[in-house]
């Protein structure tokens, strides 16, 4: 049995037949029998509109029609009812009714003195349980949409004159100012409150309507959720706390369903977006539990969910640690996980959800290593879930979230630029030159996420202004966001002015203070990667201001930290560090077997920037050893997917290994040939050069004077007929140097 407006209609008739029927107030003695006919006909064959089904009812007439007194038909008793129909209560109302009038005398809390009670198994009796429990396995927002098409049916059936109530509220453009206060209108006012936060231009105002609701409307519960979401985002803890627990009692009042057992989820959320992530975990295994017991499925969905995120922020036991080295590569307990929230989320319609497991398993199999094919798989089911929102018909009431096409585009372009495809990546980050005119709505997390990845992007190829530029914009937008309480940006931000004092080679000082705010930080969002990360950048200030033991020992235990922590795929920048150090040492022994290590762990993460920087340094070995012909084919192999896809520093590096790699061979043909005559340096000195210029462009000094002082050394060479020249590079290369001397 299908629910619509045509077997709701149906549905009245018989209420009013089985009042009707137990007062013995049928004026016509005929209206009974035909009444009963009549319906029996619209039961096992309803009308397919409205129209027939009405003029069906017109044909029996509950009074004789006698005298002065009018004929009443059972059309104008059913239309009569359907006028009164203001709000959702009054449609519950009625659905309270017909399973009263079905319900045992003993359960039918004595309304079986007022009404005709009807067998269960009969066929009125099978109809009305048929449709009450259609109606009553509707979530709010099906409700929601029922009601707007009996609103609908009224109007058209009755006439708008004598609508009490529109369907709909008038909201002031961008102001959040409500202006009519009916259940409906003040939850759709609140739906679209919660669905799009960023649209909360003013809280003030909007905390003033929600106040206005609570006085108006006190069985609209939703607008408490409100003022639970905006003390949150105002980092307001007890509010926060406080609304949360009147949202859930009032709703226990109001409500006919029970959600007190998302209450300890709900909480859970609220602890996770303070950062109180133990007590996050508590409240989330109490809500588990509830969930079980009452077999809410969509509850445990959830629940998973949270469960995910709350792991990534989890430091491994040594326990866990060992069981997890045990494991085979390309294996994950939280892949598994991922993959359990997206086929159970597909099986109950929670796009969202099942949407958000499959973008998690991409990210997951992407770290474990999975082929590539295997990670593509699941973005394209994440995009075609996207799709799949997309051509939802408005009528089904299902918010289509801007924010998950958003999503999407963010990971897409985060593996590809693990897979060393930047322009691949760019593609999907230049999706977000339109958010001048979309940050207004979807999920603005993922706006956030996106400005942050793009303002790092920027940093990384010397466009400093730009990436701040994008840093203020995703600051902008962060008071209404759900990331605030993990400043995101706060993170890049204090990574890039590191960066930025390790390349201009600023004072030791300067850079522990700023290496300080980077692990501050990362601690606050308790992030285990970025923690990493800032200990990476501690072994990079070491080198930087000469303590190579500190900064082995440190590069070193992250290896070990790494692994233990289930993040081998982070050994590659330390095995490509070390090496590089050991190489700078002239320890080219020590550093061949880091990396080979480092190209086999590359490749089996399909991380194919990684192995061309590793390629680098094997070419800076093969330098170092007089293997000059294999060094010149190894950077030449190389060089071209580097200059597209790297950052500047790693095409500076690429660039100065070439010019290294040149230098040798014409030296040896120099030798060769007992005179410099026939070999043109020109090729050389433009590598030196564009390596300079690339070192400039994001500040490295230390890198820029070593090019300066190999340039100066072989101008030198080439004679008297490079003097100046030479001189130039010998006085930039005395000027860096005297700089870095001060410093250090």
């Amino acid at each position: 049995m299908i629910l619509s407006q045509v077997t709701f209609l149906c549905l009245i008739v018989v209420v009013e037949y089985c009042i009707e029927e137990k007062a013995q107030s049928w004026l016509n003695r005929d209206a009974p029998g035909q009444t009963m006919l009549l319906l029996l006909e619209l039961i096992r064959s309803p009308p397919a509109t409205l129209e027939a089904l009405l003029e069906k009812l017109s044909s029996v007439n509950a009074s004789n029609g006698s005298g002065d007194e009018l004929a009443v038909s059972l059309k104008t008793m059913a239309t009569y009812q359907l006028s009164k129909i203001t709000l959702i209560s009054h449609v519950d109302a009625i659905f309270d009714l017909a399973e009263a009038i079905v319900s045992e005398p003993a359960n039918s809390m004595n309304l079986d003195e007022t009404f005709l009670v009807l067998k269960k198994t009969s066929e009125f009796g099978i109809f009305v349980r048929r449709i009450v429990l259609d109606y009553r396995s509707f979530n709010f927002k099906e409700v929601a949409a029922f009601f707007d098409s009996i609103i609908v049916t009224r109007n058209r059936i009755v006439g708008d004159d004598n609508a009490q109530t529109t369907t709909s509220m008038d909201v002031e453009q961008n102001t959040g100012k409500m202006d009519t206060f009916s259940l409906i209108s003040a939850d759709r006012y609140l739906d679209s409150l919660v669905l799009n936060p960023n649209s909360w231009n003013d809280t003030d105002v909007i905390i003033k309507s929600v106040m206005e609701i609570n006085s108006a409307v006190p069985e609209c519960v939703k607008a408490y959720y409100i003022e639970h979401l905006i003390a949150t985002r105002n980092g307001d803890f007890a509010t926060a706390l406080s609304k949360l627990h009147q949202f859930f009692d009032y709703g226990a009042i109001h409500t006919k369903k029970s959600m007190r057992h998302y209450a300890p989820l709900h909480v859970a959320i609220m602890h996770t977006a303070f950062g109180h992530f133990e007590r996050a975990r508590a409240y989330l295994d109490e809500a588990v539990s509830v969930a079980r017991y009452v077999k809410d499925q969509e509850c445990l969905n959830h629940c998973l969910s949270l469960g995910i995120k709350l792991q990534a922020t989890a430091v491994g036991s040594a326990e866990n640690s060992l069981s997890i080295s045990k494991r085979p590569r390309h294996t994950h307990p939280q892949a598994e996980a991922l993959r359990n929230l997206a086929s159970e989320s597909k099986s109950l319609k929670m796009m969202a959800l099942e949407q958000e497991g499959e973008l998690g398993q991409a990210k997951m199999l992407n770290r474990v290593g999975q082929g590539k094919e295997v990670v593509l798989d699941a973005l394209k089911r994440a995009r075609a879930i996207v799709s799949a929102e997309e051509n939802i018909i408005e009528g089904n009431a299902l918010y289509v979230d801007e924010g998950c096409a958003f999503a999407v585009e963010n990971t897409d372009a985060e593996i590809w630029s693990c897979y060393g495809h930047s322009t691949v990546a760019d593609l999907h980050l230049n999706s977000w030159d339109f958010l001048a005119e979309t940050e207004d709505s979807g999920n603005v997390d993922e706006v956030i996420v996106g400005l942050v990845m793009r303002a790092k992007k920027q940093s990384l190829v010397g466009c400093s202004a730009e990436a701040q530029s994008l840093l203020n914009r995703a600051k902008s937008i962060g008071g209404v966001s759900n990331v605030q309480a993990m400043k995101l940006w706060l993170f890049v931000e204090k990574s890039i002015n590191f960066h930025d004092a390790l390349n201009k080679f600023k004072s030791p000082v300067e850079m522990q203070v700023k290496l300080s705010e980077v692990m501050a930080a990362a601690k606050l969002a308790n992030n285990i990667d970025w923690i990493l990360e800032a200990k990476f950048m501690e072994a990079q200030m070491f080198a930087r201001v000469g303590q190579i033991e500190k900064a082995l020992d440190v590069a070193a235990k992250l290896i070990t930290e790494a692994k233990l922590l289930d993040r081998e795929f982070l050994c590659i920048p330390y095995l490509l560090f070390l090496a590089e150090l050991h190489l700078s040492q002239g320890l080219g022994h020590a550093a061949l077997p880091l990396i080979l290590s480092c190209i086999t762990l590359s490749k089996a993460y399909s991380q194919h920037q990684e192995t061309r920087n590793a390629y680098v340094l094997l070419a800076r070995f093969f330098v170092h050893s007089w293997m000059t012909g294999k060094a010149v084919q190894t950077i030449e192999s190389v060089l071209g997917p580097i200059l597209v896809h790297g950052t500047s520093k790693q095409k500076g590096m690429a660039l100065h290994t070439l010019a290294q790699c040149l230098c040798v061979e014409w030296k040896e043909k120099s030798t060769q040939t007992s005179s410099a005559n026939g070999q043109n340096p020109t090729r050389i000195l433009l590598r030196f050069d564009q390596a300079i210029k690339v070192y400039e462009s994001v500040g490295c000094v230390l890198e820029t004077r070593q090019v300066h002082f190999e340039k100066a050394k072989f101008l030198h060479m080439l004679g008297t007929d490079y003097v100046m020249q030479r001189n130039a590079a010998a006085a930039q290369f005395r000027a860096l140097d005297e700089q870095i001397r001060c410093l250090r």
